[in-house]
């Protein structure tokens, strides 16, 4: 469950990873909101995250483009934190 560990894991740490599996078009829009709502909790708490999306399986034909995961994932609308 993403949502457990986020919230379990930014107390110490300044930074998100966040794997993204670069064929999942099905569930890449369930991430968005989970990182949505993660940015929106650090917002509250006045901390400053920095987030890497890791946009695995890169190598496949049937991958998405990093322009169509900025999309999907909405980084755009990520304008108060460094991705």
């Amino acid at each position: 469950n993403m949502q457990f560990l986020l919230k379990h894991c930014f107390n110490t740490a300044p930074a998100l990873i966040l794997v993204v599996d670069s064929c999942g078009r099905d569930i890449i829009k369930e991430a968005r909101v989970e990182l949505h709502l993660y940015m929106k909790e650090i917002e509250v708490i006045g901390k400053k995250a920095y987030i890497l999306v890791y946009a695995n399986k890169q190598d496949l034909p049937s991958a998405m483009s990093i322009a169509e995961i900025t999309d999907n994932l909405d980084l755009q609308s990520i304008t108060r934190h460094c991705w």
